[in-house]
């Protein structure tokens, strides 16, 4: 772990180096590509105004993975209890993954509202599907012999289904939410632009319009943080909270 990290670390550390250097020998004016030292003096100087922006797409990111996760547990759940309604269902869920999501955001501000609510329904839309996918991967992971076993033991149908499908279920579904942090970061930055005053994708809009392109650089590199910080804190929680649960 820690020699991934390292590999990172240098990794952008060169990309950092490559990118100052590339401006600045080149002589690229600051309204096409900033330096990266003028990124971060911008972050630095303007920190107070940032985190505001940021606390609001992460609020709205972290909500909506959290929804998604329960209702994509939920609904793999269902099918994998019912045959048909897995049929009959899970086409229609496939084809609302490949709606274009620049489609789906402004309906959710027309019925819902601007606020956070029609934020978070998007971040869930965005990337519940990878979860629904891996928990229904994880529900028919159990092996007729795992099954049998359960059942020479005396276990009924539900005891079938709580101890050993749904242990099965977690550790795909947490796979699953690992991959969607991302797209809830983008799923919450899409909706600010539909119609927002608060978050990095506001914040993206306003130094687009503006050609401010250091604060557009900026908001860009704190939504990649924010959608990294996301996914190493589902990981966190996959090996803290659950490790125990999915030992079982």
């Amino acid at each position: 772990m820690k020699k991934g990290f390292f590999s990172f670390a240098a990794a952008v550390l060169l990309l950092v180096a490559v990118w100052e250097t590339a401006v600045r020998v080149f002589s690229i004016p600051e309204y096409l590509l900033p330096t990266p030292t003028a990124v971060f003096a911008y972050i630095v100087q303007h920190s107070g105004f940032l985190i505001v922006h940021l606390a609001s797409t992460f609020l709205e990111a972290t909500l909506g993975l959290v929804l998604a996760l329960v209702c994509a547990f939920f609904l793999a759940a269902f099918f994998a209890v019912s045959q048909p309604l897995k049929r009959l269902s899970l086409p229609i869920v496939v084809g609302l993954q490949a709606v274009p999501v620049v489609a789906i955001a402004p309906l959710l501000s027309l019925w819902i509202g601007v606020g956070l609510v029609s934020k978070v329904a998007m971040a869930m839309l965005l990337c519940w599907f990878p979860m629904i996918i891996n928990a229904v991967r994880g529900f028919e992971s159990t092996t007729l012999e795992q099954r049998a076993l359960f059942t020479i033991y005396g276990s009924k149908r539900s005891q079938i289904f709580l101890h050993l499908q749904v242990p099965q279920s977690m550790r795909f579904l947490v796979s699953g939410a690992r991959t969607s942090a991302g797209l809830a970061m983008i799923g919450a930055i899409v909706s600010e632009y539909t119609g927002a005053n608060l978050g990095l994708g506001y914040l993206i809009m306003q130094a687009t319009y503006q050609l401010d392109t250091v604060e557009l650089f900026a908001a860009i590199l704190l939504a990649a943080v924010s959608g990294l910080l996301l996914s190493w804190s589902v990981g966190l929680a996959e090996r803290t909270i659950l490790r125990r649960y999915l030992r079982t």
